[in-house]
């Protein structure tokens, strides 16, 4: 993560609003359990359940952009960026690329209810210094682990299938 911007407040997300989660892939494994070399599983062109870590949802958040703070050219950049990290930290070719995009409604991810009825997701508004539309998704604090991953199915859903990773700028 970045510097926060200065200034800026942590704040909710607009319920209307649109966020993307960008998708990578690459010729290597690199990702979390490092046995794969893609966020996405091909069966279903879901986000793989193991990237929606406890830790980040809890603690850090899950990063995502407000879609309309973002562009494709910027997804771009990120992805040139992480290769080239990567590849350093392999000491080979690893392909790091954009492979897709996700795009969600935030109040699709904020109607997700534990069987209390309170919500078990927020998507606050976290802009960085040099990522003005970065947001984080959350979980709120009543939620267990357990309970996380009951409902973690329900945000992976949320989040849908990968998209091209134009369709940001769509």
């Amino acid at each position: 993560m970045g510097d926060v911007a200065e200034g800026a407040a942590e704040t909710l997300v607009d319920p209307g609003e649109e966020i993307c989660r960008l998708c990578f892939s690459a010729l290597i494994p690199v990702f979390r359990s490092e046995g794969y070399p893609n966020q996405i599983d091909p069966d279903t062109g879901l986000l793989r359940l193991e990237e929606l870590a406890w830790d980040d949802v809890k603690t850090r958040g899950f990063s995502v952009q407000r879609r309309q703070l973002y562009s494709h050219a910027e997804a771009v950049a990120e992805a040139q960026s992480r290769d080239s990290k990567k590849s350093q930290q392999k000491g080979c070719d690893v392909r790091y690329q954009l492979a897709g995009v996700l795009i969600a409604l935030v109040k699709n991810i904020s109607a997700i209810v534990a069987d209390d009825g309170e919500p078990v997701f927020r998507v606050l508004a976290t802009p960085l210094k040099d990522l003005p539309g970065h947001a984080e998704i959350r979980v709120l604090g009543h939620i267990t682990t357990k309970q996380f991953l009951k409902y973690r199915p329900n945000l992976r859903d949320a989040l849908g299938s990968m998209r091209v990773p134009e369709a940001i700028d769509a």
